[in-house]
């Protein structure tokens, strides 16, 4: 659960502007490029349809069609929609405190204070490293 860095509110509202317009995007972008697509999947439906007669081609060639273009729309969708995601969680401040109203991003796996860097404490045992001399030394901490 994200909360609020300066209030520490559990009352925070997820934005997701860029991940909104890149799935709308992508899914123009993806509808535009699978014309030829489309018209391909028309051919094919029209010579699978051509078994049922003149019925079955008309109606081969329009599900070739439209299967088409809603595969074309929904890849590109989901290729925007995650680049979106990307700059949101990244570049763009996402959330916002509906108590306070601060705008700010998931903090990242690395803490700044005072202009200081410091590396978080790793998740995995880092004891096989102590005797090794593994570059940068951990500090008995990490150990």
């Amino acid at each position: 659960m994200t909360r609020c860095p300066v209030c520490r509110s559990d009352h925070v509202l997820t934005r997701n502007y860029a991940k909104r317009v890149g799935r709308t995007l992508g899914t123009a972008a993806g509808i535009g490029a699978g014309v030829s697509a489309t018209l391909k999947g028309a051919r094919i439906g029209t010579q699978v349809g051509w078994v049922a007669g003149p019925p079955g081609r008309l109606v081969g060639g329009l599900t070739g069609a439209i299967v088409g273009t809603l595969l074309w729309g929904v890849m590109g969708g989901k290729a925007g929609a995650t680049l979106g995601e990307v700059v949101d969680e990244h570049m763009l401040d996402n959330h916002q405190c509906l108590r306070c109203g601060h705008r700010f991003s998931e903090p990242s796996n690395h803490l700044v204070i005072d202009g200081h860097f410091m590396a978080t404490p790793p998740t995995e045992d880092r004891s096989r490293y102590a005797d090794a001399g593994y570059p940068g030394d951990y500090p008995e901490a990490y150990a």
